[in-house]
């Protein structure tokens, strides 16, 4: 742990160079304390100072003002240290890439987590089909690229647009074993796949067979993620869950959940969870207010815990 040194005579210098109450009576004043601390380095909001503080209070003397700026330097301090912890863990999870031949083409980055994490779900979820076992499942997500390999032909992706809704492709009409040794059955497995994946509803802008049989990956991964969603977004619904109409505010009936997209019950699930565990958050998007995880744990406590007795 870094030691937090005093304040140095230059720093004093300055401040009293500043400040004509210290120069008086060694106090300086409630309403200068944050141009204090920025004098001698250290930037924090009105707030923080409170909360470091505690109470308001009229004068800071020597002594006083001394300890709230190393206590001040040191949460600033240990703040940085956690960013730069997190951009390194964020840094350690994008794996960057090239797409084209020349050093001057476009570089685009994945995040190792989302790919381990698709990878997982898709073998899962269609594990069971015997027509994509051994040569297309499961998928090893230590294999570097290897997803993105066995979506090259299109099959993959076709049961994947199946799964996020149902008998939207006549599997019939896939292309398969000897007849994929020819590139235009490929293509035309591919373009089936991409735009049945509109039809349901995926953004597919910039999307198009050759991006998928070439790996780009970003393209591959952002279309995969897409299917994920949409399957299971797509069963938060009345009808598939009545035990929703316990979401229903104040003046509120059924048909008013009926209207409401999937996203939106998500949403009113979440805040309703959280007020049950007396939080006092609720989230109005499933980014930024995600983003500490503190809405994670506390739907943890509800959902595990108060489920089980271990």
């Amino acid at each position: 742990m870094t030691t937090i040194e005093s304040l140095t005579q230059e720093q004093w210098d300055d401040l009293f160079h500043n400040f004509e109450s210290l120069r008086e009576s060694n106090n300086i004043a409630w309403c200068d304390i944050k141009k204090a601390l920025e004098i001698v380095g250290v930037s924090v909001a009105g707030h923080e100072i409170r909360d470091l503080i505690g109470q308001p209070r009229n004068w800071l003397n020597l002594t006083e003002f001394n300890d709230l700026y190393m206590r001040a330097k040191d949460m600033k301090d240990t703040t940085k240290a956690i960013r730069k912890a997190l951009l390194l863990k964020h840094s350690e999870d994008v794996k960057s890439f090239t797409v084209g031949k020349n050093d001057t083409d476009t570089r685009h980055s994945v995040s190792k987590a989302e790919e381990r994490g698709f990878t997982l779900w898709i073998n899962k979820r269609l594990g069971h089909d015997t027509e994509l076992q051994n040569e297309i499942l499961p998928i090893d997500p230590s294999i570097d690229g290897q997803l993105y390999q066995r979506c090259k032909n299109g099959i993959l992706l076709c049961k994947l647009v199946n799964v996020a809704s149902p008998d939207t492709i006549d599997e019939r009409s896939i292309n398969r074993g000897a007849a994929l040794k020819n590139v235009f059955n490929v293509h035309e497995n591919l373009t089936l796949a991409v735009n049945s994946a509109a039809s349901i509803g995926c953004c597919v802008v910039n999307t198009g067979p050759e991006d998928i049989m070439q790996g780009k990956r970003h393209i591959v991964l952002g279309l995969i993620w897409q299917l994920i969603r949409r399957g299971l977004v797509d069963t938060i619904t009345l009808n598939k869950h009545g035990e929703l109409l316990a979401l229903l505010h104040d003046g509120e009936n059924a048909e008013d959940l009926a209207a409401m997209k999937p996203e939106e019950l998500l949403m009113r699930w979440v805040n309703y969870h959280l007020h049950r565990a007396g939080c006092d958050r609720r989230i109005t998007n499933f980014n930024s207010d995600l983003a500490d995880s503190v809405v994670y744990a506390h739907l943890m406590e509800q959902i595990v815990l108060r489920y089980n007795t271990w």
